[in-house]
């Protein structure tokens, strides 16, 4: 890894691919600890937007330590 920038907010996230099932008995074990707040019935929806050759993609997949995203989004269907 690169030089570490304490001006940059570090992000990190885990993402892991569940069957159908596992997912089932995972929200089974979590649902008494969760409530719905008011964002949790909305429809989250993003479009991202790159240069013609793909400059964002390409940077991000280089995993730099600061990343760039122009991103529009919207809560509820726009």
């Amino acid at each position: 890894m690169g030089e570490k920038n304490n001006n940059v907010f570090e992000r990190i996230e885990k993402k892991y691919l569940l069957t159908e099932d596992k997912f089932n008995l995972l929200f089974q074990k979590i649902e008494p600890f969760m409530s719905i707040d008011k964002f949790g019935l909305h429809t989250i929806c993003n479009i991202y937007y790159d240069t013609e050759t793909f400059e964002l993609i390409r940077n991000s997949i280089e995993k730099p330590s600061y990343k760039e995203k122009f991103r529009l989004r919207s809560y509820g269907v726009p």
